[in-house]
């Protein structure tokens, strides 16, 4: 169960999206550019939930697959178990060494399927922290965009501007994480045990992308706060 550690991991930094889906929009006031970057935020986790969804059904049929190839190997030998029975003396021996190469074979066919689905674990693990990131930054730059336009109505956007710079800081510590998680994976030809040894640096950039967004999420509460508010007669 080790090798599968960092499903964990990855789920904790999913579910600590979820509060930026969640942003809050008030609807007693008219601020359609500040519900965009609500909406933006809302846009993220539906895409996290689609990588999501997209790597469960590739790894359940990846699963399926291998019960399947569990369930043939099982029939194949069971019948070799009764041919032995069966067999002469003379054929037993013969009988026996098929056995055992076809017990091997499995074995082998067994170890690099579970490499190919641990592999599109840190396939969907690495695109994740890519697809956060950018998402991150295209968020930042929204925000950005509405302090500059407040701070030229006269509104004091020092705080805003804070936890924006804020974010920024801890979006690149998690890209420099990143980075090194995915040459560290462009290295290794078996990544079973990548998750185990690199444990620090997966939750280096889970922490990171959790703070940004906390940081992104103040920084547009701040903005709520100042932005002109319009009223429908």
């Amino acid at each position: 169960m080790k090798k599968f550690i960092y499903i964990g991991v990855t789920m904790m930094i999913i579910a600590s999206f979820t509060g930026i889906a969640r942003a809050e929009d008030d609807e007693s006031t008219d601020q359609p550019e500040i519900r965009k970057e609500d909406k933006l935020m809302g846009g993220w986790f539906k895409d996290i939930r689609e990588m999501r969804a997209e790597k469960r059904d590739t790894v359940t049929d990846m699963r399926i697959e291998r019960k399947d190839m569990m369930d043939d190997n099982k029939d194949v030998l069971r019948e070799g178990r009764e041919a032995i029975k069966n067999a002469s003396p003379e054929d037993r021996a013969d009988l026996l060494e098929e056995q055992k190469e076809k017990r091997e074979a499995f074995h082998e066919e067994w170890k690099n399927k579970t490499k190919e689905i641990i592999e599109a674990r840190v396939h969907f693990a690495a695109n994740l922290y890519q697809a956060t990131i950018a998402r991150l930054e295209q968020i930042a730059e929204r925000i950005d965009s509405r302090i500059e336009k407040l701070t030229a109505l006269g509104k004091d956007m020092a705080s805003a501007q804070s936890a924006v710079d804020e974010a920024r800081g801890h979006i690149e510590n998690a890209k420099t994480a990143a980075a090194e998680i995915k040459e560290t994976l462009e290295s290794l030809t078996d990544k079973s045990g990548f998750f185990e040894t690199h444990k620090d640096k997966i939750v280096k950039v889970k922490d990171e992308l959790k703070l940004a967004h906390q940081s992104l999420k103040k920084a547009i509460e701040a903005i709520k706060a100042v932005a002109p508010k319009t009223t429908t007669e």
